[in-house]
């Protein structure tokens, strides 16, 4: 690989990094649900938790949640991109092949579920109070993979430092 390709490529890696990390913090600075809240939401398999734990918001943070969208997609790019390419970096070169290749592919396809969860999310808000079922089980479990995916990438990142 050239000097210039590895140069252009650090400084992705950190660019990338450095947006996730500006885009989260914009997420939260908008007057949301407590994040433990709006994970329960994520996760509510059934039309009646969704609307249960939704229902206890503030019309102030239900807006946020309806508004914050926008700024998720592009939380999603960011972290997507980022953690292709710091699992393609020497940080990550001492795991065996096929983790470097799960790492590699956590976050990109953890962000494919995060665009999937957000979607369905979207059209929830609009059903609300007739949530369709199979929708809300849907978004439920694009959040629980993408939660999934997440993990595995942390822990072995966590391998990485650790050992």
């Amino acid at each position: 690989m050239s000097k210039f390709t590895t140069k252009t490529l650090t400084w992705l890696r950190w660019l990338s990094l450095l947006l996730a990390l500006t885009l989260l913090a914009a997420i939260n600075l908008l007057p949301m649900p407590a994040p433990g809240e709006v994970m329960s939401l994520q996760l509510a398999f059934t039309p009646d938790a969704f609307r249960s734990i939704h229902s206890q918001w503030t019309a102030d943070q239900r807006q946020a949640f309806a508004n914050h969208f926008p700024l998720d997609f592009l939380f999603i790019a960011a972290y997507a991109l980022s953690g292709y390419l710091w699992a393609g970096s020497r940080l990550f070169a001492s795991l065996p092949t096929a983790l470097v290749t799960l790492a590699r592919w956590a976050l990109p396809l953890a962000g494919v579920l995060d665009v999937g969860e957000n979607v369905l999310e979207m059209y929830l808000l609009k059903k609300l109070p007739d949530l369709p079922a199979t929708v809300v089980m849907l978004a439920a479990t694009c959040a629980a993979l993408k939660w999934a995916l997440t993990g595995v990438f942390a822990l072995l990142f966590l391998r990485i430092v650790l050992a």
